[in-house]
């Protein structure tokens, strides 16, 4: 029997989606529309390879329509272009720095380094580049705006949201979801944390900063720490705060002391209310630690809700214990890989249940996912 589609704050679930209840079916059905499909990106981007936008430039401008447009477009219209003259992009990069609250709809444009040497050089180093479901996804959400009630994301939950992305790569989507949410925590690699920073610092104003929180996080590390010492691994401090002149013991002692207080934080001040990991599948080595860590974080996060007693709206009592949402997107690639790590997910203890979302065309799966029985 299906679920209440309207109890997935932060997510207005479409009427068209459909719960996810067989891993083969739903890959079977995802892939048959893909090669009967005759639909493809604009010819102004590149949508040969594994799915990077660009991967030669070292900067692309990304530009991004902020009004509404049909659901079945939201695959085709994103536009990205190369940067040829580096200064005068920076310039007109500078320039952007708006606030995407605003009843604005010009286009939206980003600025955003790529780290190509790293990607030639580091061994499994894909978040280097900027990737099209990125994009594809920044899109969608944008252009729903200005129809909240029907957004996948409506803008009144997501102004209050607290989101942690795993794989931000770039740090596209937190760029562009930073200024409308309650707050944004990008994470990758250790690796890719300058990038992001980089970025973040190129695109966002200062008072955009303080709702941009970067971390490193590494899911094999997690996933094979006991979980009884997780806690040690993630979170750890806002690696934005590290300074280049702290000694090893001062950033150990920093560490002890954001676990103390993270301890002793209430789940109000910790918790997460949406996790996203968008193109984070397509090695199958990774599945394990990146459900791993989305287990961890769904239980770290779970945190109560409550509602007013009968006639009082101060006095409020426990209503549920509630985990966080999850959001995956990826480009359609390898079927058995998407098979298995759909069959993986439905397989976690916690009652997963996870909703295929029709979205963003043919060459893109979308799914949402709450664990309901809360923390473990």
């Amino acid at each position: 029997m299906q679920s209440d589609i309207s109890d997935w704050f932060p997510f207005n679930i479409p009427q068209d989606a459909w719960q996810v209840q067989d891993a083969d079916e739903e890959i079977f059905l995802l892939y048959c529309q893909l090669q009967s499909s005759s639909a493809t990106l604009d010819t102004d981007v590149n949508a040969s390879g594994l799915g990077c936008v660009d991967s030669r430039m070292g900067e692309l401008s990304v530009r991004l329509d902020v009004q509404e447009v049909p659901a079945h477009d939201a695959a085709t219209r994103t536009r990205s272009e190369p940067s040829h003259s580096r200064a005068s992009k920076r310039s007109k990069a500078a320039s952007k720095k708006r606030d995407i609250h605003s009843a604005s709809e010009e286009p939206l444009e980003i600025q955003l380094f790529q780290d190509v040497t790293g990607l030639r050089s580091r061994k499994g180093d894909t978040g280097s580049v900027l990737w099209r479901a990125s994009v594809q996804l920044a899109r969608l959400l944008l252009s729903q705006l200005p129809s909240s009630a029907t957004a996948l994301l409506p803008s009144n939950s997501l102004s209050s949201c607290r989101i942690l992305e795993l794989g931000s790569g770039t740090g596209l989507l937190g760029i562009v979801l930073a200024p409308l949410v309650g707050h944004y925590t990008a994470t990758d690699l250790p690796s890719l944390i300058p990038l992001i920073r980089k970025n973040m610092e190129h695109n966002l104003s200062p008072i955009q900063h303080s709702k941009f929180t970067i971390d490193d996080i590494d899911w094999i590390q997690l996933h094979n720490t006991p979980a009884q010492s997780r806690y040690k691994v993630f979170p750890s401090r806002n690696v934005s705060d590290h300074s280049s002149s702290e000694t090893p013991h001062e950033r150990s002692t920093a560490r002890k002391t954001a676990i103390q207080e993270h301890m002793s934080s209430s789940s109000v001040q910790r918790h997460i209310d949406l996790i996203i990991a968008v193109d984070c599948i397509y090695n199958p080595s990774l599945i394990a630690p990146l459900l791993g860590t989305i287990d961890y974080l769904a239980t770290f996060s779970s945190h109560l809700t409550y509602q007013p007693e009968a006639g009082n709206d101060i006095d409020l009592r426990p209503l549920r214990l509630a985990s966080p949402a999850v959001l995956i997107v990826l480009e359609l690639r390898a079927a058995d890989v998407s098979r298995d790590f759909l069959h993986a997910w439905l397989g976690l203890p916690g009652r997963w249940e996870i909703w295929s979302i029709p979205l963003l065309g043919p060459r893109f799966a979308m799914w949402v996912g709450r664990r309901r029985d809360g923390a473990k």
